[in-house]
C-alpha cells in the first residue's frame, strides 16, 4: 500500500473510530461538564500536583490571561484551588481539589476499561505492535512539533 493510499484510508477511518470510541465513554468531558482545555489542565495537575499559571498557559499553548480564565472557571466549579507558594508569597500555585482529583480518577478508570474492552479483542502481538507504533508517532510529534 502506498503512503497516499494509507493516508486516504486513515483519513476516512480515523474519525469514525474516534467517534465510536467517544460514544462508549460517559466521562464528564464528553457530557459537556468540562471543556477539552479544562480537562487538559486537570489532567496536567493530576500528574504534576501543582503548577504556576505560566506552566498552564504553556501546556495549553495559550496566553497567561487565557489560561487564567480557564483556571478561574475550574476554581469556581470547585475542581481547583489557588494558594501562595510558601517559598515565595508572590507566586500563586494552582492545585486540584478532591473534587478535581476524583473527576480525573473516574475518567482514567473509564478510559482504561474502554481500552481493555476494545484491545482485549486483539492478540498480544497486535497490542504490542499498536503500542510500538503509537509510541513512535508520539516521539515523532514531540521532536517535530510544527511538521506539516
Amino acid at each position: 500500500m502506498s503512503i497516499n493510499q494509507f493516508a486516504d484510508k486513515t483519513v476516512a477511518l480515523l474519525p469514525k473510530v474516534l467517534r465510536l470510541m467517544a460514544k462508549r465513554q460517559s466521562d464528564a468531558l464528553l457530557r459537556g461538564k468540562i471543556t477539552l482545555p479544562q480537562f487538559m489542565v486537570l489532567e496536567f495537575l493530576y500528574r504534576e500536583k501543582k503548577a504556576i499559571m505560566s506552566e498552564i498557559a504553556k501546556i495549553l499553548s495559550v496566553t497567561a490571561p487565557a489560561a487564567t480564565g480557564i483556571v478561574d472557571k475550574l476554581v469556581r466549579d470547585g475542581y481547583l484551588f489557588r494558594e501562595n507558594d510558601p517559598a515565595n508569597r508572590r507566586i500563586i500555585l494552582v492545585k486540584l481539589t478532591k473534587k478535581g482529583e476524583s473527576l480525573i480518577d473516574k475518567v482514567i478508570r473509564q478510559r482504561k476499561e474502554l481500552i481493555k474492552d476494545i484491545f482485549g479483542k486483539l492478540t498480544e502481538k497486535e497490542r504490542k505492535d499498536y503500542l510500538n507504533i503509537l509510541t513512535k508517532i508520539y516521539k515523532f510529534l514531540l521532536e517535530n512539533p510544527k511538521t506539516g
